[in-house]
C-alpha cells in the first residue's frame, strides 16, 4: 500500500504518527525514512511556497507506505487489544475501553496551509529577481 504525493499547498504541518512509514525523497532521487520526534513538528514546503520563492525553496516530495516496521507496530496494537478484550488486563473499566477502540490505521495530525487560490501567486521581494523557476 503507498500514497504519495507532491505537495500543492504552501507548507504542510504534520506531527508524530501512531505508525513508521513515512518517506521523503530528494532531488537526486535518494529516499529516506523520516520519523518525528516526540513534541516536534515536520515542515514541508509545497509548489505555493516553491513559487512564491522564486525556486530559491524547491516543493518536497514524500510517500506513505507500509512496511515492515509498520505492520510490527500493527502487530503490538492488535495483541494488546486482544489481551484487554479476552483477559481484561486493566482493572480500570476506562483503560479497557480505551485499549479495546485502538486505531489499526496511521493517523498523524497535518495542516495543509494554502494561499488564496484566486490570487496570481509570483515571486515576492527579492525572489522575484532571481527568480530561478518560470513563472
Amino acid at each position: 500500500m503507498r500514497a504519495s504525493e507532491l505537495q500543492g499547498p504552501c507548507a504542510l504541518i504534520g506531527g508524530k504518527s501512531r505508525y513508521p512509514g513515512l518517506f521523503i525523497w530528494l532531488r537526486d532521487g535518494s529516499k529516506y525514512r523520516v520519523t518525528v520526534p516526540e513534541g516536534c513538528l515536520l515542515l514541508q514546503a509545497g509548489k505555493q511556497f516553491e513559487w512564491l520563492t522564486g525556486g530559491a525553496v524547491t516543493a518536497g516530495f514524500h510517500e506513505v507506505v507500509v512496511t515492515e516496521d509498520t505492520l510490527k507496530v500493527l502487530e503490538k496494537v492488535r495483541f494488546v487489544s486482544f489481551l484487554v478484550v479476552n483477559f481484561g488486563f486493566w482493572r480500570s473499566s476506562s483503560t479497557q475501553r480505551r485499549a479495546e477502540k485502538l486505531p489499526q490505521w496511521r493517523i498523524s495530525s497535518t495542516v495543509f496551509g494554502h494561499i488564496a487560490s484566486d490570487q496570481l501567486l509570483q515571486p515576492l521581494g527579492h525572489f522575484a529577481a532571481g527568480c530561478l523557476i518560470a513563472v
